[in-house]
This record gives C-alpha cells, structure tokens and sequence, in this order.
C-alpha cells in the first residue's frame, strides 16, 4: 500500500511477568541473534505465509457503498483535516481483512483501521487534539455501518446496513488489543 502509514499504540503495562518477558526475548535476542532467530523461525514463516496470502487476497476485497459512506461521515463528523484519512481507513480495513482471509470489509475492520488512521490525526485546522478511542466509535456507531452477531460467531464477517437492521446491543472490544496481541 503505497503512500500509507500505520501507527501503532502504545500501552503501559503494569504486570511484572509481562515487562521480565520483553526484557528477557530482548536479551535473548542480544545474546545470540541466530539461536533467537531459529527459535522464532517457524512463527515467523507462518506470520510470512499469512502476509503473502493477504496480499494474493488484497485486490479481491470488497468495499460495501456502506463502507464508503460510513468513512466519509465519520470524518466529517470527527472533523479531522483533509481527506487522506477516509483514504488510510479504506485501504487499511482492506488490508486487514485481507490479512484475516476474507474478502469483504466488515464493521470490526472499519474499527480497527479507523483507530489506527484518526487517533493522532488533528482536527479542526489544527486547533482540536485527535479523537479518541471512545469517540471514533461512537462516531461508527451512527454510521450505515451496524456490528450485528452472525452464525454464533464472536467476530463479524459480513456488513449489514442499519436500515435493515435493529440496533444491535453489542459494544466494541479493544480491537487493537484482538489484531496486536
């Protein structure tokens, strides 16, 4: 994806074992990059393979009008600057559903690339702080796009249209933490 850029957010962790794991792999790694390297070489194959998939996949996923609409008012709505956010989130919800092995954006890929595009984004000419976490979803709540349950599944593989849809009760996981963890 030319011309895009992803950030990442950062989170404190405040769990003893979990910060001695990071400084013990990053030891690791100093001591022996090789043995680090074979360690780590068969999750990083499969990270590979995955990446190779999506990218076969990429050009084949699909964009609902939905998705379309619900980008574009969530920017106007959230008054960010410019249009290359609208931009990022289209390319980066088909990105990441891509990455997932399907081949339509859903409502959770909307989320996550939406966090990813909009949270360090400014707003109002520069005089408005980026929308936060909470307001970006609430924002795609009010949106043609609608989180609804699907076969039993926790995840959401299809868009539904709120105007053929009741409201559903469900609210938003950390998606960052779900695609990042």
């Amino acid at each position: 994806m030319i011309g895009s850029v992803y950030t990442a957010k950062t989170v404190d962790l405040v769990d003893v074992d979990d910060r001695l794991k990071i400084i013990q792999v990053n030891e690791a790694f100093r001591k022996d990059t090789l043995a680090f390297r074979e360690e780590y070489k068969e999750a990083q194959g499969e990270i590979t393979h995955r990446i190779e998939e999506a990218r076969n996949l990429l050009s084949h996923v699909n964009l609902s009008p939905d998705v379309l609409e619900s980008v574009a008012k969530s920017c106007i709505n959230l008054k960010v600057d410019g249009c290359r956010p609208d931009i990022v989130i289209v390319k980066a919800a088909k990105a990441n559903a891509a990455f997932n092995g399907r081949d339509q954006v859903s409502y959770e890929d909307m989320t996550i690339a939406s966090e990813l595009a909009l949270t360090h984004r400014t707003r109002g000419s520069g005089q408005a702080s980026p929308p936060s976490s909470q307001e970006i979803q609430e924002m795609l709540e009010n949106t043609p796009l609608r989180r609804v349950p699907t076969g039993g599944k926790d995840h959401i593989k299809t868009l539904v249209s709120r105007r053929t849809v009741k409201k559903s009760a469900l609210t938003l996981k950390s998606a960052l933490n779900q695609i990042f963890s």
